[in-house]
């Protein structure tokens, strides 16, 4: 099960920062990179959430990867939403729309999208670290890690 810190992950947080930092620079509207950085999110958090559908673990660990999958599917309604909000904000003001409203959106936003990922990752490694300790299987293991001491015993 790949980790919420994957690789694949971490690399869309490094470019979009580095967009970031890059639109700041050339004084665009950071909007564009928000819009980019957001599809990029759901794109990968979809794939991992495809991939956790399919996984099961036998009790007593058979919730932990729906929710798992639970955390991921709200963290693409979140990304989605952060994209909406980045797309109102492109090309100029609209009719109807109340602009400072979104504005304290994107922090709310922001601070569950942060509770969420540290929810993750101090719920989950010690989650599979106890899955693996019991089960064995993880890390593709057929017997149970104490295998070797239960027989030089």
């Amino acid at each position: 099960m790949r980790s919420d810190n994957s690789p694949r992950v971490e690399r869309i947080r490094a470019a979009g920062q580095d967009e970031n930092n890059q639109d700041k620079k050339d004084d665009k509207l950071p909007f564009a990179s928000a819009i980019h950085t957001s599809t990029l999110f759901e794109l990968e958090l979809g794939s991992q959430v495809k991939m956790l559908k399919g996984m099961r673990l036998n009790a007593p660990f058979d919730e932990l990867v729906p929710n798992i999958t639970a955390f991921y599917e709200r963290r693409i309604v979140l990304w989605r939403r952060m994209r909406e909000i980045s797309s109102d904000f492109i090309g100029g003001p609209k009719n109807g729309v109340d602009y400072s409203k979104l504005a304290a959106e994107m922090p709310q936003i922001r601070g569950e999208l942060d509770f969420i990922d540290q929810s993750l990752f101090e719920a989950t490694p010690g989650r599979l670290c106890h899955t693996d300790r019991y089960e064995g299987r993880l890390q593709g293991s057929r017997e149970p890690p104490d295998y070797h001491e239960r027989r030089e015993g």
